[in-house]
């Protein structure tokens, strides 16, 4: 035991030993940590990151239905607009027709198939009838955009039209969509914000006939679902007004 009062001295040689062993100590530490964090950051970078499409706000969703509630009945004022052909070759106000000619408003969209499938019945209706009634296709809302809601008919048929953005595109798709139709009827343009489609309830395709003193004289039921049968009823309301029976012939 070594006694109290005698006082422990290191020579100069233990004490350069001990700290040339305590720095090699903490610059292996160094080394040590420094490897740990370039070997994380090497299985960060390889590790696969699945991008996120950013959609808007707190846990937003994509939209995929724009249909709103119900606004109009048979004898309701048509609610009236003014809206430009698909080439800008007019602009059609639908309240200069009061007084004169019934008018039919077809709604819809390319990517529409109920549309589609109907466009051949409601291009006869309109060629038999146009010197008694006005025909308008009105262009709206895709119904089933890329992106959207999905459509095997789509996808079956090789149908694939992404939702326009703005004004000037979904002219471009309307013409597109006449065309692959081979619509003859005059094509009126819904305005982007869709102010008409929601003022007449239309999406995703509807049909209305409105009367000479500018009242709903019949409302289709609304697509996909209804629209074959709402051009069916259409065609049965043009010949109730425009062909006699015979009876009333003689």
């Amino acid at each position: 035991m070594i006694p109290s009062h005698v006082i422990l001295r290191s020579s100069p040689a233990a004490t350069k030993n001990l700290t040339a062993k305590v720095t090699r100590f903490f610059a292996s530490l160094r080394m040590t940590c420094r490897r740990i964090m370039l070997f994380t950051i090497l299985c960060l970078s390889l590790t696969p990151v699945t991008a996120q499409p950013y959609l808007g706000g707190e846990h937003a969703k994509v939209r995929t239905n724009w249909r709103v509630p119900d606004k109009l009945r048979v004898g309701d004022a048509a609610p009236d607009f003014k809206l430009k052909t698909k080439d800008f070759t007019r602009e059609v106000e639908l309240s200069s027709f009061k007084g004169k000619r019934p008018v039919v408003l077809i709604f819809g969209s390319y990517s529409c198939p109920s549309f589609r499938s109907q466009a051949g019945l409601f291009e006869e209706m309109s060629a038999e009838y146009k010197d008694r009634a006005e025909f308008f296709i009105v262009y709206i809302r895709e119904s089933n955009a890329v992106g959207g809601a999905p459509s095997s008919i789509n996808d079956r048929e090789g149908i694939s039209v992404k939702d326009p953005q703005d004004y000037l595109q979904r002219t471009e798709v309307a013409k597109l969509g006449c065309s692959a139709l081979n619509i003859q009827t005059p094509c009126l343009v819904d305005r982007i914000d869709d102010a008409v489609a929601e003022a007449y309830s239309a999406w995703p395709d509807r049909i209305y006939i409105v009367d000479t003193d500018g009242q709903i004289a019949f409302v289709g039921k609304p697509g996909p679902s209804g629209f074959a049968q709402a051009v069916q009823s259409t065609d049965a309301w043009l010949k109730r007004e425009f062909v006699k029976p015979r009876s009333a012939r003689l």
